[in-house]
């Protein structure tokens, strides 16, 4: 990929993003969408076996995943970035609001190898690629966890007919939307309610270079 490529692909995020805020903002079903997704989280079999789970506080214009009442059987942590880049993942910790408007662990114990990884997006595709903030925290992540089990959690009015993807970019195995589940990596790109299947074991796919 070229120097001209990237650029294009950059711009293309960029206008992405925008239009995806604009479609959330006109959203108002939020509350209702969070609470079919949180459902069919919960009764994915999945997520019944895990037994660590790293998540995020959900801002304003995302899915309200976890809601008021964790399950108490679930080690759940959350994402702290560090400056270099990458994610530390803790537990049992207060939150503070970091530069990029996001809720990270304070301090906390750090988080052992999770059994589901649940991810954020402004966007994604029916191939599993996401449209992030930007910085590539979550990509880098799961490039170097790639064993991790990757679910991205979005409104359907985030899913789009393709995401621009550049070699670093990462997909995630499964999405959940308030109308269900969506398997990329199995070739399926209708929704499902919850059932007892799981993303497939094979990492993450990546993007071609």
């Amino acid at each position: 990929m070229t120097s001209r490529d990237s650029v294009m692909i950059s711009n293309e995020k960029q206008t992405l993003r925008v239009k995806m805020q604009a479609e959330i903002r006109r959203f108002v079903e939020k509350d209702a969408a969070s609470k079919k997704i949180r459902q069919h989280l919960r009764d994915w079999e999945a997520w019944k076996r895990a037994r660590v789970v790293f998540g995020f506080v959900a801002l304003s214009g995302e899915p309200d995943w976890l809601g008021d009442d964790p399950p108490a059987e679930k080690l759940i942590a959350f994402p702290k970035t560090l400056e270099t880049g990458m994610l530390r993942v803790h537990w049992e910790s207060e939150f503070v609001v970091c530069s990029l408007g996001t809720h990270e662990p304070l301090g906390g114990k750090e988080a052992p190898a999770p059994d589901l990884v649940v991810v954020p997006g402004m966007a994604f595709d029916l191939t599993g690629a996401r449209l992030g903030r930007g910085k590539g925290y979550y990509d880098r992540w799961i490039e170097s966890h790639a064993e991790a089990k990757t679910l991205g959690i979005c409104f359907k009015c985030q899913l789009v007919g393709n995401v621009p993807m550049e070699p670093h970019d990462v997909r995630v195995n499964a999405i959940l939307t308030e109308d269900g589940f969506i398997w990329p990596a199995a070739g399926d790109s209708g929704h499902r309610s919850a059932a007892a299947e799981s993303p497939p074991d094979a990492p993450p796919p990546r993007f071609p270079r």
